[in-house]
């Protein structure tokens, strides 16, 4: 299939390389970047443990990670995980992919200390406070901004205009919308193109824009395949 990526440019690369190896052909266009905010150094005294909702908040906490790597870590999903253990972390927990999941899984363990949710400015759901209303102390702290471009890459406005694209990936609400309003400032149609989506939220932002939408059955990459790959063979 002909693909479109709108994931940040490490992420985007990464996925374009996976799907490119099982055939598929892909146009990177991120319609984020992501900016560390080195100067915003964590306070970690007393912290017990560290809450992750993205990979980016991983790379933005590397710089600091040395000192912190005896404590627990909690990882929104496998991706994540991957991340962290990547960067030394040993003792990680992983959720289902969620916010929800990943409250649960601290709550269950609600740590006697508080909990440091690294984080990007802008947010889907807030963790923090979500953990203080269980009754387990928690909170944020902000290390990098997810910029959103200002416009499409060229290639990109030339497949939707010349149809020449099967599907687009979408993998946040917040990508989502930024995505579909670029389109428009194109004045291209990105409504024909099929979108695939890693929540039903994002599903719900595609689907309002016109497209054809389907939905992967849980947040991560192996499940956007399966679901690109039921939509191949149909």
């Amino acid at each position: 299939m002909r693909l479109l990526v709108t994931r940040p440019v490490a992420d985007a690369k990464a996925l374009a390389d996976k799907l490119e190896a099982v055939g598929h052909s892909v146009i990177c266009a991120p319609v984020m970047e992501i900016v560390a905010k080195p100067e915003a150094a964590p306070e970690l005294t007393n912290v017990k443990g560290l809450a992750f909702t993205s990979a980016n908040g991983v790379r933005a906490f590397e710089p600091f990670a040395s000192v912190a790597l005896h404590l627990p870590a909690y990882a929104v999903g496998m991706q994540t995980a991957a991340a962290l253990a990547g960067i030394g972390f040993s003792n990680v927990r992983i959720g289902d992919g969620d916010v929800v999941s990943l409250a649960n899984i601290i709550t269950d363990e609600c740590p006697d200390g508080p909990i440091l949710h690294i984080s990007g400015r802008d947010q889907s759901g807030d963790l923090a406070a979500t953990l203080k209303a269980a009754g387990c102390a928690a909170r944020r702290a902000v290390l990098y901004e997810a910029r959103a471009a200002t416009s499409l890459p060229p290639a990109a406005v030339a497949a939707l205009r010349n149809k020449a694209l099967d599907g687009i990936i979408l993998y946040s609400k917040r990508s989502a919308e930024i995505f579909y309003r670029l389109a428009s400032v194109a004045s291209v149609d990105a409504s024909v193109p099929q979108a695939f989506c890693l929540s039903a939220g994002v599903g719900d932002i595609a689907r309002a824009a016109g497209a054809p939408t389907h939905v992967a059955r849980f947040p991560d990459d192996a499940h956007m395949f399966d679901c690109i790959d039921a939509a191949a063979d149909s």
